[in-house]
């Protein structure tokens, strides 16, 4: 993940060179390699820390073209990886930024000069048939319009964008929250992703949403042929494996990482950086490494070894409440409290140590299936009544969820983050429910631990064509959720239990969450049970709020309408619209919908 930052030219408002500095001071964890800025024609300031993965010697940003029209200057963090077609499907023709270029008859040395000629010809449409992953800021002269100040973000939201206005009025942009707080803003905004917009006047911005997860009715879903889900899959994987193998590791848990494992391992003949697992903490058998995703894990890296001769190096990791106690506070500042999201963090942050530590540079990430097969047991009880408009929601929160999540864990180790089954969200969204889904039994109670129902249906078909059949069979393996097969809520309970100071303010807190708005964040029993019950999830959801409350107080006091906006009944609910993703954080869990809300009032 490279870092950017922009200072916005506003009508002679006077840009400052020192702030931009400070930014990218902080930007340069993202992209430790070199760093550089310019001032454009029209008075911006742009700024670039670089991560290199492309024609390394010959990709420097910012990146100015000069032609006939004027000039054009760009600064990006992402790749272009190929060409995406109707249904949310990969072109399979295409492999790489060249064949894109070639596919449009632009002459191009890198994928960011292909990049800013797409823009100059074609505008928001060029990104709109991409298959990439990137936040830009760029003064584009288009040959039909003249000069445009625009901002994008792709749709899966995987590299990360804010901006805001500081006490001056000058509208600023980063990578990260605490890059835009180093150029002296204050209130900071998302850029939603998915989007292409126009800044008018160095002040306003018009915004275009062009990647938003399409509705599409039960008449209009058609089956997705495993054949055709197979190729795709293997050539949105290959197309993400650097020129440069050996930087490139795979976070390596269940069916769906596995999967992208056993892809790169066949493509590289195991010439890769290698595969990364981690494993739960318990505190009655601490020293037990083989726990978790273990077991399933050693079947594929097996196989590859004594059935296809393929060597690769596997790290086994397990996740300690020494581990977690001691990152916890930086990844609180770095994505706020949400636990589900904390969760998921601190075993992605520990792939990012061993990978920085063994020399890698990019990571490949499984996210997409679990949201496109409906993987969630709780969010199937949830949304019964409404199941298809609530899993479309589920799929469009990706972006601010899992989709962003690791980029930004990551990005702080200098380390690039890939997603190469995010398109499974929206072609799946155009096939029927069966190949998604199937529920025998919505079970009972507040857990829907009785719940019977087979997900991911054809993905486990396709994946069995990837992996071992002992490894795709449903329930061959007990799977956890991913915050209990990561170690995560175990080894957090320990932390919250032995942690002093919280248990001896636990009490007085709970009064300040009802007080400032943040009891819905706090799941399960009202606050008078949970101040004498120890419950798991509300008890950790209550501990990250405390310590969150620690490192950043500020905000904290600010309260949870200011942070995560409109509740009805008492909930935070998911909302589509632009306005409202850019109120919201750039990372934070799901949300349900305003359906389930108004049955929930109905059947009370």
């Amino acid at each position: 993940m490279c870092g950017i930052t922009a200072i916005i030219e506003s009508n002679g408002r006077l840009q400052s060179a020192e702030d931009l500095e400070s930014m990218l001071n902080v930007a340069a964890r993202r992209g430790p390699e070199s760093q550089d800025s310019i001032e454009t024609l029209r008075g911006t300031l742009l700024g670039h820390t670089m991560l290199g993965f492309v024609e390394v010697n010959n990709n420097n940003q910012p990146y100015q073209l000069q032609n006939t029209n004027g000039n054009s200057t760009l600064v990006w963090n992402g790749e272009i990886y190929g060409l995406l077609k109707e249904r949310g499907r990969v072109d399979t023709s295409i492999h790489g930024w060249r064949d894109v270029a070639d596919h449009y008859g632009i002459e191009a040395t890198t994928d960011t000069e292909l990049l800013i000629k797409g823009l100059e010809q074609y505008g928001q449409s060029f990104l709109e048939n991409l298959d990439f992953q990137g936040a830009i800021v760029a003064e584009i002269q288009r040959e039909d319009s003249g000069y445009q100040t625009i901002v994008a973000r792709d749709k899966w939201g995987i590299s990360p964008l804010v901006f805001g206005y500081d006490d001056s009025g000058v509208l600023k942009f980063a990578s990260t929250t605490e890059a835009l707080e180093a150029g002296g803003v204050t209130e900071i905004k998302t850029v939603p992703a998915g989007t292409y917009a126009r800044i008018i006047n160095g002040i306003d911005i018009e915004w275009n949403q062009w990647g938003v997860l399409p509705w599409v009715d039960v008449e209009d879903q058609t089956e997705i042929e495993l054949e055709d889900l197979l190729e795709e899959t293997i050539v949105s994987v290959e197309n993400r494996i650097p020129d440069n193998s050996n930087i490139f590791y795979t976070a390596m848990g269940g069916i769906d990482s596995e999967s992208i494992t056993a892809i790169v391992a066949r493509a590289t003949n195991g010439q890769f950086g290698g595969a990364v697992t981690v494993v739960p903490w318990t505190e009655s058998d601490p020293t037990n490494t083989r726990l978790g995703d273990y077991h399933q894990a050693k079947v594929v890296v097996d196989h590859l070894r004594e059935v296809e001769g393929i060597d690769i190096d596997w790290h086994v990791k397990q996740l300690s409440p020494e581990y977690i106690d001691k990152n916890l506070n930086r990844l609180l500042k770095l994505l706020g409290p949400d636990m589900f999201i904390m969760s998921c963090a601190l075993a992605e942050d520990l792939v990012a140590n061993t990978v920085k530590e063994n020399g890698g540079k990019a990571i490949a990430t499984a996210g997409g299936p679990d949201e496109a097969g409906r993987s969630y047991n709780p969010w199937t009880g949830i949304h019964q009544n409404h199941l298809e408009r609530g899993w479309h929601n589920v799929g469009a929160q990706f972006a601010y969820s899992e989709g962003v999540r690791a980029g930004l864990v990551f990005g702080e180790y200098g380390l690039e983050n890939r997603v190469p089954l995010a398109f499974h969200i929206e072609r799946f969204s155009y096939a029927p429910a069966y190949q998604k889904q199937i529920i025998e039994d919505f079970g009972t109670g507040p857990q829907w631990v009785d719940q019977k129902k087979k997900s991911k249906i054809l993905w486990r078909e396709v994946a069995a064509e990837i992996l071992p059949e002992e490894v795709t069979k449903e329930n061959n393996f007990k799977k956890l959720t991913v915050h209990g097969a990561s170690g995560a809520k175990e080894a957090m309970l320990y932390v919250a239990n032995n942690d002093g100071l919280y248990q001896s303010e636990r009490d007085s807190f709970i009064d300040q969450v009802e007080e400032l708005g943040y009891r819905h964040k706090v799941a399960g029993p009202p606050s008078a049970v949970l101040k004498n019950v120890n419950i798991p999830v509300p008890e950790l959801q209550l501990y990250c709020l405390w310590r969150w409350s620690k490192v950043e107080p500020e905000k904290f006091e600010e309260g949870c309408i200011k942070r995560y906006g409109e509740l009805v009944s008492g909930a935070l609910v998911y909302q589509e619209e632009v306005e409202a993703a850019i109120r919201k954080p750039l990372c934070y869990d799901w949300d349900i919908t305003r359906e389930v809300i108004e049955d929930n009032q109905r059947e009370i």
